[in-house]
């Protein structure tokens, strides 16, 4: 690679905070950017080198072309040479909806659908006989081939025109030119009909008496029959056999029709193929008595309904349903343990008369959802259940009368990937043996899957059904899917920018996306990705680290430093032991059953740092957030989450009676985006955005001028920039360029108007205070406590160098997750023991910034709290105190406790995957000595 063509070159590059650098990036190798946290590594990466490849491919592209594609911001550099084409596979953080499936997200949908409204025979499924359509000329071939011995009678059922008037009917044929009909198996004239309906009649077409020699008569006969019989005719042989044949797919049997195959009818999307009771969802809503009713010892009159203990109608409607209880005889002091089923369906049900029952309130509820307060009440006591029609499969039943290879479309798509990538080989083997017009249609989207199903099988989700929920998936299973659907392509000469991949997955799964990242290369493709991961740094070709600060103390080309070193840099000081045989305080859930759990027994120590590992898919996720969180959330405020599972599922939770430890209450941060917009700042987000305006607004010079706090919003009109809007940048649509963002002429990018600036607290203006980092506002703002106290949280947990003024769309996963995790103990009092669940915390920090964060989990600790912790990352692994493992696979293999005690002895575990992998990084251990000792 010493030829100056094979090297992709940056100069001069000043996007965000970097230093104006210059980089280079070898063509066909892995390329590694690393660095802590908010060195630049995304700037680098994806603000500029992704921005100018795919800026170059649009300006390849029409004017009308390009006013369609997104236009990325342009990157602040001085020259870029020997770009290619582009592709950006970020971290997509955000949850799938709740009709999203694998087959769905991985794009492998359309190509299925394609295939079977091409391919896919139709099956009466009660008579079990295919159904073929004829068309004239099929079916005189076919009446040809059986070389029938005799004449052969054309008939056409009139049955289909049932509704017309028959004495009308018979006078339209007649001066058509029809003289015959068949009537009880007897042939008359039209005009000695004896029947007053067309229901046991047909008409006769044509006699033909030698078929086989006589085809275009023929053909001329069969159309006319298929005409007037509306699609349907008989035919009739020299033993007066008769023979119905169909112009359309209904069965000759039943008379049961069928549509047509079409791509909109093999999709759960359409109304053609969704499923009518569950509209295409695969659930249904149903009342949770689990949660109307917690206490079975409770009653009417002790308002045990806790669906009416809400709102201000709630004696309104107990009245109402004791006085429907005393009409029918049942006590309301009855305990709801002693209803026998009749009470219990007229509690559910009502009378069908003028008492609704839970039923018709919950109806009540959803009539007024346009109310936020009624659409979560309905929401809480509901449980969601796979459909009673569809079995959670989506389609309607008539979509099982469609298949391939024996095969319909809801049953491929509940075989695993693996099953389904061998069943395709042998359909498209067969295609290809078969009809070559077929093949030419489906051929390149057999190749696709072929691709596609190979490469989730690689990366190690071969276990995955495609009618997997995505709702339902891990973060390691979703980052395989976006992956496989991206890697899997047949491009060559590309540029994939990748935006961590090893993040939400195990070692294991590690192993196999380095193999397919290798794959990429040999193709002749160039790999750049943002990584923290040690054995994925470790097997790159060519490393770049930024730092060696965040913020303005990053953007400089660093050298770069061995993993090794680096945790010993940060394991200085051996971590305190835990003895799980002395310590008093346990949390304790047993039996959990959602989603593929093998109902073991979970156990936490109370004020210290569990985690919880293993393979993706195999139950971490699940665990953590459908059964540890509403169990907590049950037992501690009584107010599980609204789609939460029941308690047989979550499983049954214990706590400590009269334990310092006890947590109060709970806590989940997981990886979702902030909610927020391009206006949204760090100040707004912490909500102290208010308090430092009031300030301003106290100065002597706002009140002179009569300007209050409102007045130094950029969200409202007066003292924002009016020509920008308080954006700080104007956007200029330039057609054939598209749209270009220029900071703006007046405000120069301060956002505010020059009356507003002129208000100064404590020597700087508005605009100066939101340039101060964090750290430096946390010294600024020390006698305003509210602020101060946020900015506090904020630097604690290492974002000291972020400014104020930073945009939330601009956070890096590693900044959002700790961000969450500020405002959480920002509000949380703490001489209150809390429980916080977490998952994925070191995605996107690298260690340095890991060490940072375990610091402050242990100051946590040391005061009473308790943390529960998802994660992949070794140093954290070998950092817990105590250390839970699932398994052994993802999946209905996986879901297994296979190993739970301290760090040092999973390696002696035989069975345990993660304790191979602790066994090789001798140097995990970021963990410093406990702050409380």
């Amino acid at each position: 690679m010493s030829s100056e063509n094979a090297m992709i070159r940056l100069a001069g590059v000043r996007t965000h905070n970097l230093k104006n650098i210059d980089v280079e990036f070898p063509q066909g190798c892995l390329s590694v950017v690393t660095g802590v946290s908010g060195s630049g590594k995304s700037s680098l990466v994806f603000s500029t080198l992704y921005s100018e490849a795919y800026r170059l491919y649009l300006e390849s592209l029409s004017g009308f072309a390009r006013q369609h594609l997104e236009q990325l911001p342009r990157a602040e550099i001085d020259e870029a040479t020997n770009l290619a084409p582009a592709i950006a596979i970020r971290q997509n953080r955000g949850r799938p909806g709740r009709r999203s499936t694998v087959a769905s997200i991985t794009g492998v949908m359309s190509p299925l659908q394609t295939i079977y409204a091409s391919m896919a025979s139709v099956f009466c499924p009660e008579c079990r006989q295919q159904i073929i359509p004829y068309t004239p000329a099929s079916l005189a071939r076919q009446l040809a081939d059986n070389k029938p011995c005799g004449p052969l009678i054309i008939l056409a059922p009139l049955i289909r025109w049932k509704d017309r008037d028959w004495h009308q009917l018979l006078q339209q044929f007649q001066e058509q030119g029809f003289n015959r009909i068949r009537e009880h198996g007897k042939i008359r004239r039209l005009e000695a009909s004896i029947l007053s309906s067309a229901s046991d009649s047909e008409l006769v077409i044509d006699r033909i008496s030698d078929p086989a020699n006589d085809q275009m008569r023929l053909q001329d006969a069969l159309k006319l029959a298929f005409k007037c019989g509306l699609g349907f005719l008989r035919i009739l042989d020299d033993k007066s056999r008769s023979f119905d044949f169909f112009q359309n797919l209904c069965c000759q049997s039943c008379q049961t029709e069928y549509q047509a195959p079409s791509f909109a009818l093999f999709s759960w999307q359409h109304p053609a193929g969704a499923c009518p009771t569950c509209q295409g969802s695969g659930t249904v809503s149903l009342p949770d008595l689990n949660k109307i009713i917690p206490d079975q010892r409770s009653s009417l009159a002790k308002r045990g309904l806790c669906l009416l203990n809400s709102g201000s109608a709630a004696e309104h409607w107990y009245s109402l349903f004791e006085a429907a209880a005393r009409k029918t005889d049942i006590p309301i002091e009855r305990l709801f343990k002693d209803y026998s089923e009749e009470d219990y369906d007229w509690l559910i049900s009502g009378d069908r008369q003028e008492f609704i029952g839970i039923q018709g309130y919950l109806s009540w509820l959803e009539s007024k959802q346009h109310l936020s307060r009624y659409r979560i009440q309905r929401s809480r006591y509901l449980q969601h259940s796979d459909c009673p029609d569809c079995k959670g499969g989506r389609f309607a039943p008539h979509i099982h009368a469609y298949r391939l290879d024996g095969t319909s479309l809801p049953e491929l798509l509940r075989k695993p990937v693996s099953d389904l990538r061998q069943q395709l080989q042998k359909i498209a083997a067969k295609d290809r043996r078969t009809e070559a017009g077929k093949s030419r249609i489906c051929g390149e989207l057999f190749r696709e899957l072929e691709e596609l199903l190979s490469c989730l099988e690689r990366l190690g989700a071969g276990y995955l059904s495609l009618d997997r929920k995505a709702d339902s998936l891990s973060g390691g299973e979703l980052q395989k899917i976006h992956l496989a659907r991206c890697l899997s392509s047949q491009l060559t000469r590309t540029l994939y920018c990748l935006d961590e991949p090893s993040s939400a997955l195990h070692a294991v799964d590690r192993e196999q996306l380095s193999a397919e990242l290798r794959r990429l290369c040999q193709t002749g493709n160039t790999v750049v990705m943002v990584e923290h991961d040690s054995a994925l740094i470790s097997m790159a070709d060519h490393t770049i680290q930024l730092g060696p600060g965040s913020g303005e103390a990053g953007g400089y080309l660093s050298h770069p430093v061995q993993p090794a070193a680096a945790h010993r840099r940060s394991g200085q000081k051996q971590k305190v032991p835990f003895s799980p045989e002395s310590h008093p305080c346990w949390l304790t859930l047993s039996g959990p059953s959602v989603h593929h759990l093998k109902k073991f027994n979970f156990r936490a120590p109370l004020g210290k740092i569990t985690v919880i590992c293993g393979p993706s898919g195999s139950g971490k996720s699940t665990l953590l957030y459908h059964c540890l969180l509403p169990s907590l959330q049950r037992t501690l405020t009584g107010t599980p989450k609204p789609d939460s599972f029941s308690d047989k599922k979550t499983g049954v939770l214990t706590l400590p009676a009269n334990s310092p430890l006890l947590p109060e209450s709970v806590y989940f941060v997981d990886q979702s985006p902030l909610a927020g917009n391009q206006r949204s700042v760090l100040l707004t987000w912490l909500n102290v955005w208010d308090t430092v305006r009031k300030e301003l607004a106290k100065q002597e010079r706002a009140r002179h001028q009569g300007m209050n706090a409102g007045y130094f919003s950029f969200n409202r009109a007066g003292g924002r920039c009016d020509s920008c809007l308080g954006l700080g940048f104007i956007s200029e649509n330039l057609s054939f360029l598209g749209d270009v963002r220029m900071t703006c002429p007046d405000c120069q990018g301060k956002r505010f108007s020059d009356k507003a600036l002129s208000v100064y607290y404590r020597g700087k203006n508005i605009h100066d205070m939101m340039q101060m980092t964090a750290a430096d506002a946390l010294v600024f703002f020390k006698d305003l406590p509210t602020v101060a106290g946020a900015l506090r949280t904020v630097t604690d947990l290492g974002l000291g160098y972020m400014r104020l003024g930073q945009t939330s769309s601009s956070y890096s996963g590693g900044e959002i997750q700790r961000l969450k995790l500020a405002d959480i103990l920002r509000k949380h009092d703490s001489d209150h023991p809390a429980c916080f669940l977490l998952d994925e915390p070191a995605s996107g920090l690298a260690d340095e910034d890991i060490h940072a964060l375990l610091l402050h989990f242990r100051t946590l600790c040391s005061a009473g709290h308790s943390m529960i912790i998802v994660t992949h990352h070794l140093a954290l692994l070998r950092s817990a105190d105590y250390l839970l493992e699932l398994g052994p696979c993802g999946g209905d293999q996986g879901g297994q406790l296979l190993y739970q005690g301290t760090p040092e002895k999973i390696i002696k575990c035989n069975h345990s995957i993660t304790g191979k992998f602790l066994q090789k990084d001798s140097f995990s251990t970021l963990q410093t000595g406990d702050p409380g000792k």
